[in-house]
């Protein structure tokens, strides 16, 4: 795994989530991605209801998951989503 997530690539990730995605009572969701944030804004959240990465002010993030194998798929499925906002960016 990587030590390190570029914040500024999970920011892209969630504003396409929100974009795109479908809202619903939670959050918008796109590609298996939920989006949401605190009643500020200055908390992001992306979740895959198995694992959840927390986006904090100042470029600080943390990742909640049960094991390697479900934070891998979540890996994946970020990547789908920064896939799909790279290809529809002008």
């Amino acid at each position: 795994m990587k030590n390190q997530l570029d914040t500024r690539r999970l920011l892209q990730i969630y504003q396409k989530v929100c974009d795109g995605g479908v809202p619903g009572p939670q959050g918008h969701e796109f590609k298996g991605i939920l989006a949401w944030s605190d009643f500020d804004g200055y908390t992001l959240f992306l979740s895959d209801q198995v694992v959840t990465l927390t986006l904090f002010f100042h470029n600080r993030y943390q990742l909640d998951y049960p094991d390697g194998a479900a934070l891998e798929q979540f890996l994946v499925r970020i990547e789908a989503v920064a896939a799909a906002a790279s290809s529809s960016s002008p």
